[in-house]
């Protein structure tokens, strides 16, 4: 069984959505989607330079 872990939270963050998922077999789609992820969030940084938005991915 695995280990429960606390939260990361970014230190200017107000609040936070977590996601928890299992993940087996073939870890290239993980691989791509987490790019993609970090590729959105920067649009989303550019685009809204106020918001301070910040993520956080943890397996």
């Amino acid at each position: 069984m695995t280990q429960v872990q606390s939260g990361i939270l970014l230190e200017h963050c107000r609040f936070a959505i977590f996601m928890e998922a299992s993940v087996q077999g073939e870890f290239a789609d993980l691989r791509q989607g987490c790019k993609q992820f970090c590729q959105t969030l920067s649009e989303l940084q550019q685009q809204f330079p106020d918001a301070r938005l910040g993520a956080v991915i943890a397996f």
